[in-house]
């Protein structure tokens, strides 16, 4: 109890645009919607090079552009492509958004507009002469798939980290509930604000990161509470429960939400080599864990199988595709142009937690065979 009233004063209620600084490599420009502003973060490759597609990061619940910037800095190192990475309205430096219209008027459509204003905007400003790939985690994974299913934005790749899966987000929520039993009566004790989850350090370093990621008796939560400082004060709640799907097929075990086949469906160049999909995930994910990634894997799998009018699924469990050397702390399975990638040791902010690099470095030679 003394825990749920603590974190109340760590709450936020009011819009709060929030500009990070930014590495010398990483500049911030915004794109234009007819509600305001987006902030769009441009990292150019150190050395360029025009074959390779541009990326698009787009962040889940809770996040913002800038939690891409250690995947923006080691991509700029190592790849000849523009990276790009955007907040929602209402996260980072985007335009700011009320707490009651944010928390309760904002929809899964309204973001997915948001996402898709982000897409044609590097598509068509920027002027790249190849499709994009685009990089979701989490809620962003989810949103990034309903983007695609309805048509709004094409991909010639498509990452799933330690994304909300097609099927629905509800066993996310259950993982949720049995690390922290205490969620509902933190909720009720704040109100009701989105926020109360993770409104102290102890819990944001239990839902996001893996063991290794530095906790207060390293660093007096140093590390936990800088990566507080730049999230929003508020999210949509209309947005997250919308990625849901059927709750009582989940119940049931058959839970359902979108349709994969549509999925492939916005993803081009099947003609060409390569895994047009990849889904990664940390091994110590308590929110989208492994289990569901690789529900999503096999179901992909078997999307693309009937796409390509095979019956046959040729799961390859090995180091990695095309006769790539492994990477140490990962693991890898393939099958029908779709790869699996465990990072171990990781929670479900891969993208940020101490195995950072080694992510980056898988997400990276699965774009280069594209």
């Amino acid at each position: 109890m003394l825990s749920a009233l603590q974190g109340i004063y760590n709450l936020q209620w009011k819009p709060n645009p929030k500009f990070r600084p930014l590495p010398p490599h990483v500049s911030r420009e915004f794109v234009a919607t007819p509600k305001g502003g987006l902030e769009l973060l441009v990292s150019e490759p150190k050395h360029p090079n025009k074959g390779c597609p541009p990326v698009i990061f787009a962040h889940g619940g809770f996040g913002h552009a800038s939690l891409w910037l250690e995947w923006m800095a080691y991509f700029h190192q190592h790849y000849g492509g523009t990276t790009y990475a955007y907040s929602a309205r209402n996260h980072g430096a985007s335009y700011g958004v009320t707490y009651l219209k944010m928390v309760f008027s904002t929809s899964l459509d309204d973001v997915a507009s948001d996402w898709a204003s982000v897409i044609y905007e590097v598509k068509h400003k920027f002027e790249h002469q190849a499709e994009p790939v685009l990089v979701g985690h989490s809620a962003g994974g989810a949103l990034t798939q309903f983007v695609l299913v309805n048509g709004m934005t094409t991909t010639q790749g498509l990452c799933l980290l330690g994304s909300v899966p097609h099927f629905g987000g509800y066993g996310a929520y259950w993982n949720w509930i049995k690390f922290d039993p205490w969620l509902f009566l933190r909720n009720l004790c704040s109100g009701g604000h989105p926020t109360s989850p993770l409104s102290q350090p102890t819990l944001v370093h239990t839902a996001f990161f893996g063991p290794h990621y530095p906790k207060g008796k390293e660093d007096g939560w140093a590390k936990v509470k800088e990566f507080m400082k730049w999230m929003p004060g508020y999210e949509s709640m209309a947005w997250a429960m919308a990625l849901n799907g059927s709750f009582w097929k989940w119940i049931c075990g058959k839970n359902e939400w979108l349709d994969v086949s549509k999925v492939l469906n916005s993803i081009n160049n099947w003609e060409r080599p390569g895994d047009r999909i990849c889904i990664m995930v940390g091994s110590h994910d308590r929110l989208t864990d492994q289990t569901m990634a690789e529900r999503s894997f096999n179901e992909y799998a078997e999307a693309v199988a009937r796409l390509q009018r095979d019956k046959e699924l040729d799961v390859l469990d090995r180091a990695d595709t095309n006769g790539e050397s492994a990477i140490e702390g990962i693991t890898t399975k393939v099958a029908n142009r779709v790869r699996l990638v465990v990072v171990q040791g990781a929670g479900h902010h891969t993208q940020n937690d101490m195995q950072c690099d080694v992510a980056a470095e898988a997400c990276l030679r699965w774009i280069k065979q594209l």
